[in-house]
């Protein structure tokens, strides 16, 4: 991205903001940019179970290793990301 920082140095959210406010670009769209070309990505699992985030990320999964940190909450949020409620007005 033109004016963001230099792609080998890893930076945290609070060192990306800063950057991204002295040199005047977005930090979301630089890193959402950026996961195109990375070797490894990391992001909260709901994005993964999050059929619109994940589509909207950019990211060709073939050939990918996933790993799953904290998977004790894996299946609360698994089941949370594909529930919905209806009331009666709707049924």
């Amino acid at each position: 991205t033109s004016g963001g920082p230099d792609a080998n140095k890893l930076l945290d959210i609070e060192e990306l903001k800063a950057l991204g406010k002295s040199s005047c670009f977005c930090p979301f769209f630089h890193s959402r940019d950026a996961t195109e070309d990375a070797d490894l990505i990391l992001m909260p699992y709901n994005y993964l179970l999050d059929a619109t985030v994940r589509n909207s990320l950019k990211i060709c999964w073939n050939n990918s290793i996933v790993l799953f940190d904290e998977g004790h909450n894996f299946e609360s949020m698994a089941s949370s990301s594909s529930s919905f409620e209806l009331n009666s007005f709707e049924i």
